[in-house]
């Protein structure tokens, strides 16, 4: 790790734990470990967001894809990028050796996922970025455009409002006009459905935390 990473992550942790109300910003989950636990809470039959966001879609990025042709894809917080292959199998179908570019803080398990994405899109070119969204990341020049930036998965609402501006900020200033971008969230929902993905009876969400 980088030594200013490690001298921004000492400086996040203290401004987080000397507040009225200790915090501790979600992307220090992430580490290996963490990103593996996240990968089987997708999987928890009571985690509704991930399956609920895949239907979304495969039934809905085909037709987009067919119409917008994006070169490259862009994904922040890319994470298993599971969900992502229903982008990248509609990109398949309708654009020439499409461009993925998985961005990540967790450099060990970003390389995994890119190994195995390799093997599934032969024909596709996939470049990982490790990078924190949250400290603002610079993209290779030579990508194809259009490119679709996506960040998936309800991620947005893990960031305080003014960090979540300026992380949006900063994925502006690296689009063109004619990029576009896709964002997951959440919408309203029940207390108990809510309580029920995010404390699962299994305890996977609990370790998680603890790691």
């Amino acid at each position: 790790m980088a030594e200013t990473t490690i001298e921004r992550m000492r400086a996040e942790v203290a401004e987080g734990l000397a507040g009225p109300t200790r915090t501790l910003s979600p992307k220090y989950f992430y580490d290996r470990r963490g990103s593996e636990l996240f990968e089987a809470i997708t999987r928890l039959p009571e985690y509704y967001p991930t399956r609920t966001e895949r239907t979304l879609l495969v039934e809905h990025v085909p037709t987009w894809v067919h119409v917008h042709r994006p070169g490259s894809l862009v994904e922040l917080g890319a994470g298993a990028a599971d969900k992502t292959r229903a982008i990248l199998d509609a990109m398949h179908d309708a654009v020439d050796e499409p461009v993925y570019v998985p961005i990540d803080i967790s450099g060990e398990f970003l390389e995994r996922v890119a190994h195995d994405l390799r093997a599934a899109y032969p024909d596709a070119r996939v470049r990982p970025l490790v990078a924190d969204i949250t400290a603002g990341f610079h993209l290779p020049d030579d990508l194809p455009r259009p490119v679709l930036f996506a960040l998936l998965g309800s991620t947005i609402g893990n960031f305080p409002r003014d960090e979540g501006v300026d992380m949006l900020r900063s994925v502006r200033e690296e689009m063109a006009d004619d990029d576009r971008f896709l964002l997951g969230f959440d919408l309203q929902k029940d207390v108990a459905i809510l309580e029920a993905a995010y404390n699962d009876a299994a305890g996977v969400t609990a370790e998680f935390n603890r790691n």
